[in-house]
């Protein structure tokens, strides 16, 4: 496998099926950093999951607003654990 400088502890690879399938990331995760990772975006993801379904539920604009807010924090959380996950990794 191919490990690019940047992504110590997560490489993703691109998979693309036929025309009329999306393609899929996977990625390989070494053990020694992986909670590092996975643990916090658990929680980000079901924090965002809650907001979704808080918003479908009451169909308010402050709610959209609310979940859109979070989706950028969430990404930017995520970017931030991706650069520290290939910092701790080495």
């Amino acid at each position: 496998m191919v490990r690019s400088p940047g992504w110590a502890c997560v490489s993703p690879t691109l998979l693309a099926g036929s025309s009329h399938e999306a393609p899929v990331v996977t990625g390989n995760v070494k053990a020694r950093c992986w909670p590092a990772y996975a643990i916090p975006v658990a929680g980000l993801n079901a924090y965002y999951l809650v907001l979704a379904v808080r918003t479908l539920r009451a169909s308010s604009v402050r709610g959209a607003a609310r979940l859109f807010h979070y989706s950028l924090v969430y990404l930017a959380a995520v970017f931030v654990l991706c650069a520290a996950t290939a910092l701790l990794g080495g």
